[in-house]
């Protein structure tokens, strides 16, 4: 579930508008059997509603759920000027079987003029996704029907809750996109997003019991849990630093996916107990610039993506120019580089599980990193990370 105050304000601002544009778009296919300036004035408004919703996600999803429409999880509730929109649209998809729509970034008003020409037609879920994939239609997708949402009906105030939901969301998320990434495939991100999104909220309001979660350390998840510990202190380290909600979330995913090189490397390297050996020393050496090419083929070029790159390629680089992989020149680390750097560093150190070295109490950690301020690490973004652990 998406805890983003933005888009939930996004919802409430124009998703109304969005299942409106909708229905009256499908209406007039009804009307005029061939494509005329009304219709395409209609899907020219539904286009905007979509685009308003896309921005950096790229991907939104339209379900209808027991006769209830909702934009991901977050219901969209009829105004009484709305009513018969909504009826109408919600009657058409039922009886079509249709229970989701998923529109991508970017949209084509052609492509919204033959969807809603299929639907008032009669066709079915299944036969419209058919006719979609035969005209190489990649930004709509057509789902059947998809359980109620119980999820909306929880009670947003139990920050604990959403929290450990989110914690569990964002292993799992992050253990698929590696799936598909060694699969050779483009890994869907948007639980990933979701649940860094619902993490930094947990922050927000909590953070301490949310900060608390990345106490969890499983031997065989590690790998997994990880990236999720280093994305929810990097967030942490960026609110302190003031950075707003979508920064902070552009931080989270950035951070999430900082060891993504690591894809290509073997378990037997990642688990290993002990110390690595020279060679698998210079394999591992390897993950920042793996990554980079991993986020590269995977993601395009969007500002998430070139931040991503920046960090899966610094994350190990110091303050000195020390590190690796080697740098020419004196530029320093990119900030969200630095940042993740520190929480990457204080991850390892107190799991104890990095080549099965032992585990630092948290204040021994955070005094050998002040030791290093300045060489390795950022004075003042260490001095503020530190703050973190304060209370």
């Amino acid at each position: 579930m998406r805890m983003d105050d933005l888009f939930l304000e996004k919802v409430l601002k124009r998703g109304r508008s969005l299942i409106s544009d909708f229905a009256i778009l499908v209406k007039l296919t009804g009307v005029y059997e061939s494509i005329n300036e009304a219709v395409l004035n209609a899907a020219s408004r539904l286009k905007d509603d979509l685009e308003f919703f896309l921005g950096e996600e790229g991907e939104i999803t339209v379900k209808l759920a027991e006769e209830a429409f909702f934009i991901e999880d977050f219901r969209v509730k009829a105004s009484v000027a709305d009513i018969d929109n909504f009826s109408f649209l919600s009657k058409n998809l039922s009886e079509r079987g249709i229970g989701a729509v998923t529109f991508r970034a970017p949209l084509q008003t052609d492509d919204l003029v033959f969807l809603a020409y299929a639907i008032k037609g009669g066709s079915e879920a299944a036969e419209i996704q058919s006719a979609l994939e035969s005209r190489l239609t990649k930004a709509i997708t057509v789902g059947g029907p998809v359980e109620a949402l119980k999820e909306s009906a929880l009670d947003t105030k139990d920050v604990r809750l959403l929290a450990r939901r989110a914690y569990v969301k964002a292993v799992t998320s992050y253990q698929a996109a590696v799936q598909s990434l060694k699969a050779g495939k483009r890994p869907d991100l948007k639980r990933a997003k979701r649940a860094v999104q619902g993490l930094v909220d947990a922050i927000f309001k909590d953070e301490p019991y949310t900060l608390g979660l990345t106490a969890a350390r499983n031997p065989k998840l590690y790998v997994f849990q990880h990236p999720v510990h280093v994305a929810m202190l990097s967030a942490a380290l960026g609110k302190r630093l003031a950075l707003n909600r979508y920064h902070l979330s552009l931080l989270g995913m950035a951070a999430l996916f900082h060891d993504v090189g690591k894809v290509v490397l073997p378990l037997s390297i990642l688990q290993k107990e002990g110390e690595l050996s020279p060679l698998e020393q210079e394999l591992l050496r390897m993950h920042p610039l793996e990554g980079l090419k991993q986020v590269l083929k995977s993601r395009g070029l969007n500002t998430l993506a070139v931040l991503t790159m920046f960090v899966a390629l610094e994350h190990h680089r110091a303050m000195d120019g020390s590190g690796y992989p080697p740098f020419r020149g004196n530029d320093r680390p990119v900030l969200f580089s630095r940042i993740v750097q520190i929480a990457d560093d204080f991850d390892s150190m107190v799991s104890g599980l990095v080549q099965q070295r032992k585990a630092q109490p948290v204040a021994e950690a955070l005094k050998l990193m002040h030791s290093r301020a300045g060489t390795v690490y950022d004075e003042v973004l260490l001095r503020a990370f530190m703050d973190v652990f304060k209370s």
